[in-house]
């Protein structure tokens, strides 16, 4: 069955995170709930280009590239998708970036 792009990209942060699990058979809602292995994803869809703007500020997300639409959307259905598995994170750790900041935030209401 083939995926749109945004639905692959969404497959994708989740799959990219628990590929070796899943894998060896394993569910990975299961190994998470036990504590057995942790979830690392990239950001989701931004806006078109490559890196940031020249003279970005970290501080100033105007500056910087954005999450599009698609990200957002992308970053609520990983939100819901951890909510399904009834999965609470015990920590959301972002990098600075607005982009990244924004995907954590959408998707389980937190980051540090």
């Amino acid at each position: 069955m083939m995926h749109s792009p945004s639905r692959r990209h969404a497959l994708g942060l989740l799959g990219a995170a628990v590929l070796p699990v899943w894998a060896q058979g394993s569910d990975p809602a299961t190994l998470l709930r036990a504590g057995a292995c942790v979830v690392l994803l990239r950001h989701a869809t931004t806006v078109p280009g490559i890196g940031d703007p020249p003279h970005f500020k970290l501080e100033d997300c105007r500056t910087q590239r954005n999450l599009s639409e698609v990200g957002r959307q992308e970053s609520k259905r990983m939100g819901a998708w951890f909510a399904a598995q009834q999965l609470q994170p015990r920590a959301v750790l972002s990098s600075a970036w607005c982009r990244c900041k924004d995907t954590a935030q959408l998707a389980f209401g937190q980051h540090t």
